[in-house]
């Protein structure tokens, strides 16, 4: 799996060990969404108020004024979690819309909603490598 950057990969790993709870017996929605709501640290910072163990309430999530890359990600992490429909397909096609580093960490979040846990290399502790 790739992260953005170590940061985006620390936050991440910090939240999940936070759930105290084995990756493996978390929804692929909120693992796929969490990932992207972690990806840049100005995002988590505005909806990590938001997140709970293993729950995302989207409706206490305050977009206003945010860098239009946070939105989208906020968008899509939306949509894998409740199945809404924010971005299509045509969206994420559209180079002007969403720019490459965004659209890899959209598909990647799509695999890990996909194969939930398995997207990821763990060790034997079951912690992502």
């Amino acid at each position: 799996m790739i992260f953005r950057g170590n940061e985006h990969k620390v936050i991440y790993t910090s939240v999940l060990k936070n759930i105290n709870k084995p990756i493996f017996k978390m929804t692929p929605e909120f693992l796929s969404s969490l990932y992207l709501l972690t990806s840049y640290t100005k995002l988590w910072n505005r909806v990590k108020s938001a997140v709970g163990s293993e729950k995302i309430d989207f409706s206490r999530i305050c977009l206003k004024n945010i860098k239009p890359d946070c939105y989208i990600l906020c968008k899509a992490a939306q949509d894998l979690y409740e199945g809404s429909s924010h971005i299509c397909f045509l969206d994420l096609a559209d180079s002007e819309s969403i720019n490459e580093k965004i659209y890899k960490l959209i598909l990647n979040a799509i695999d890990i909603r996909r194969k939930g846990s398995c997207a990821f290399q763990l060790n034997s502790r079951g912690v992502i490598i």
